[in-house]
């Protein structure tokens, strides 16, 4: 091994070594969080407490990114589906719910990887919150978005869905994550924010009642991503390849 190559190694060490003490960090603040929530009687404890938690699943992922020093073009390329991600929710916002956001997220980790896919993700609800209104369920959704990015990026990266299986297998992650990440994190935001103290039949009502809108999500994210992942990820790789922008 060369000193280049034993140099390079390092640095992937060193970077592992950061990203595990930053989850592990995020980890421990959000359980002492909920510690405090469950036993303290703070007025809205849960929603306050919730909010944090979210913050805390957030920060270490833009750390990491940050330390990475990302290139000034995977930058630019990342900016640049955040921007296809809003102009999307916004193009249909006289749909409610029936939305490509959530396709263009899953798209960004396929071509990009999970961290990427974690960036847009997140970043497209902070944005797009710009225009459909900023709140506290902001960081719900942007956990939620991010890890639909991060987890795409996980199973599928590099793939380009050629064959039939796995362009079904694609087809079910997406519906899926729309009920257990958006689902199942966005409507926690709901649940705590109704009542100082929800119990568990509070939240399966307020999961109940959002089961439709999930649907309808599930369903565009479905059309959505036959329409348009295998021609986007297509011109992705192009431009990936021709930047370098995954070495």
């Amino acid at each position: 091994m060369d000193k280049a190559q034993q140099t390079m190694t390092a640095e992937k060490r060193k970077a592992k070594i950061r990203n595990t003490a930053l989850a592990a960090a995020g980890i421990a603040l959000s359980v002492a969080t909920m510690m405090w929530v469950v036993l303290t009687d703070i007025d809205r404890g849960y929603l306050y407490g919730s909010v944090l938690i979210m913050l805390f699943v957030l920060v270490p992922f833009y750390i990491s990114f940050e330390k990475d020093k990302p290139y000034a073009r995977k930058i630019v390329l990342i900016a640049v589906l955040v921007s296809i991600a809003v102009i999307s929710r916004a193009a249909f916002f006289w749909l409610p719910q029936f939305k490509p956001i959530i396709a263009v997220v899953i798209i960004a980790g396929i071509a990009m990887g999970p961290q990427a896919g974690f960036v847009v993700g997140s970043m497209s609800a902070f944005v797009s919150n710009f225009i459909f209104g900023q709140g506290p369920w902001t960081v719900f959704q942007m956990v939620a978005w991010g890890l639909i990015g991060m987890v795409a990026g996980a199973l599928f990266f590099g793939r380009r869905f050629e064959k039939k299986k796995e362009m079904a297998a694609l087809l079910i992650y997406g519906a899926a994550s729309c009920f257990v990440f958006h689902g199942a994190i966005t409507d926690l935001w709901t649940a705590f924010s109704l009542t100082d103290r929800p119990n568990l039949a509070a939240i399966l009502t307020v999961y109940g009642t959002g089961l439709i809108a999930d649907a309808v999500l599930a369903a565009a994210t479905v059309i959505f991503l036959l329409l348009m992942a295998r021609p986007m990820l297509k011109k992705l790789d192009r431009v990936i390849q021709k930047y370098g922008l995954m070495e």
